[in-house]
């Protein structure tokens, strides 16, 4: 920072400063609304929700055992050796990469490393989406906004998978389409080669820049006639970022049949409506509420705004309305791409409505004002490289200080069959288990000596497969023929399921193991 020496000091006196560089002196470890944004986040997460990280469901503890997998062959593998069900059977390794960092964070830091590698990724993608903003001109104020909107509304998905992955990818993508001046077309290539293998929704990236491309050439045929050498050359930018983008997600251990394999799932009408976080959001529930609170100011914006939207701003909101309207896993998604574009759109009315006489507005303005001071002289970095050498310490030290856990970090006994599984190995049981099907990759990760039925990775298993774990699970005729079929001798599900319910009163079954959380029923002989 530059110090300005007042005008006729004595030669080699220490400067004096001016009024506006003593406030930079001030401000200088003020944190930016990037990094205090970040910082907030980075340490929210992982510290009061580490619950919603690591035990929503089951998947954490599959993507994990992959990891570990891999690590210990040094190797990726093509042949399922995880179920009895499927076991040799063509596995294609799509989220391979982000299973193999999660499975390193935990080998090094356990499970509290697994919730700050999480809390840093999320903290990270909305941190960006206010340092776009802020990097664009937008008013400090309206950017710190949208980013705490985006978090809040993004937050019914936060859970540890691979998945984070891809809504930090897409506001990457955002920062490559919407860079000012001259842009760069060859970012796009890293991006994509490493979001093709942490996640398979490099896909939206992809549907981005095709909905970007089509609304440059639809700008050009309605614009001014001297604005359309410049859409013809966003479109020119965004055809050539589609194509490298496209041909940068082909490198992947299975090449252009990743596409098939994720293509093909989200084409399964059966798996993706049985799977809950497909299903549409529904608005009597508070994370969905959130949803629709942002989808009603982004609608309010856009009345407002006095100019119309450009049509890829406007294609890419209705595209991503669309999408998380359609499946509740897509609201992260519309929030840290459509949600700063509109912002985008709306600055300048945003910035008229503050110049109003009235006293809310002059309120309003104040507070914009010092936040813009922040910006000019704040640090952008400071804080969140100590909060996050923090966070690393703290999970090194399993989540705790002074003996005093500040990362709960495990997996819930409430949650998951802990109990049972440890009082099993324990006991060294054996034999073919039916489980619960969110509990399947808990005990790929708790019980690796087994082998399971089916668990989270629906892609993999099938219809068929699937359909049989409904019969059996729901007690539907031919149930007891499908557990003969597969030889089946173990089953761990609630305490109160009517499976649990008849295999007490079925011939031949005995209850081995019994907590509040689960039992384990056992075939005699």
């Amino acid at each position: 920072m530059a110090v300005l020496a007042v005008r006729g000091a004595a030669p080699g006196a220490a400067p004096s400063l001016t009024p506006n560089a003593a406030r930079a002196r001030r401000v200088r470890l003020v944190p930016t609304g990037a990094a205090a944004l970040f910082s907030l986040l980075a340490l929210i997460v992982p510290i009061e929700l580490s619950a919603q990280l690591l035990n929503s469901d089951g998947d954490l503890a599959r993507h994990l055992r992959v990891g570990a997998y891999i690590l210990a062959r040094r190797s990726l593998f093509y042949a399922d050796p995880f179920s009895y069900t499927k076991f040799g059977q063509p596995f294609v390794p799509y989220e391979w990469l982000s299973e193999v960092i999660y499975a390193l964070a935990n080998q090094l830091a356990g499970l509290a490393g697994v919730a700050v590698l999480a809390g840093l990724v999320i903290a990270g993608t909305y941190a960006l989406v206010t340092g776009l903003l802020a990097a664009r001109g937008v008013d400090p104020l309206l950017a710190l906004g949208a980013g705490v909107l985006a978090a809040v509304a993004g937050s019914i998905h936060w859970l540890a998978r691979p998945h984070l992955f891809t809504a930090l990818g897409s506001v990457l993508l955002i920062w490559i389409l919407e860079r000012p001046g001259r842009r760069r077309v060859w970012p796009v290539v890293p991006l994509f080669i490493l979001w093709a293998n942490l996640h398979g929704g490099f896909l939206f990236g992809l549907i981005v820049l095709a909905v970007y491309l089509i609304g440059d050439l639809a700008e050009s045929r309605v614009c001014p006639a001297d604005e359309r050498t410049i859409w013809h050359q966003r479109a020119r930018f965004d055809a050539a970022a589609l194509t490298l983008a496209f041909l940068a997600a082909l490198v992947n251990p299975v090449g252009p049949h990743l596409f098939q394999h994720v293509t093909a799932y989200l084409g399964d009408r059966y798996l993706v409506d049985w799977t809950n976080e497909y299903q549409t959001p529904s608005f009597h529930a508070l994370g969905a509420q959130y949803f629709l609170g942002v989808l009603l100011l982004v609608m309010t914006a856009f009345a407002l705004t006095r100019r119309r939207p450009s049509l890829p701003h406007l294609l890419l909101v209705l595209a991503t309305t669309a999408f998380a309207l359609y499946s509740a896993r897509n609201i992260p998604l519309f929030c840290v791409t459509a949600l700063p574009v509109v912002v985008l759109e709306f600055d300048a009315t945003w910035r008229s409505l503050l110049a109003s006489p009235l006293a809310p507005a002059r309120l309003v303005a104040g507070i914009s004002r010092r936040l813009a001071t922040g910006e000019q002289y704040g640090s952008p970095s400071t804080w969140p490289v100590l909060v996050t050498a923090g966070l690393i310490v703290l999970a090194a030290a399993g989540g705790k200080v002074a003996g005093v856990p500040i990362i709960d970090a495990r997996f819930l006994p409430e949650r998951f069959p802990v109990a049972a599984v440890e009082k099993a190995r324990a006991a060294h049981l054996t034999g073919r288990i039916f489980s619960e099907f969110t509990w399947g990759g808990y005990l790929l990760y708790a019980w690796p000596e087994q082998k399971v039925f089916i668990d989270g990775q629906t892609d993999f298993y099938g219809d068929d497969l699937t359909r049989t774990y409904t019969r059996i699970m729901s007690l539907d005729p031919g149930w007891r023929d499908d557990l003969d079929r597969w030889k089946v001798s173990l089953v761990i599900i609630p305490d109160d399921w009517r499976l649990a319910a008849a295999l007490r009163q079925e011939p031949g079954w005995s209850v081995w193991y019994e907590d509040r959380t689960a039992i384990i029923l056992r075939r005699n002989g």
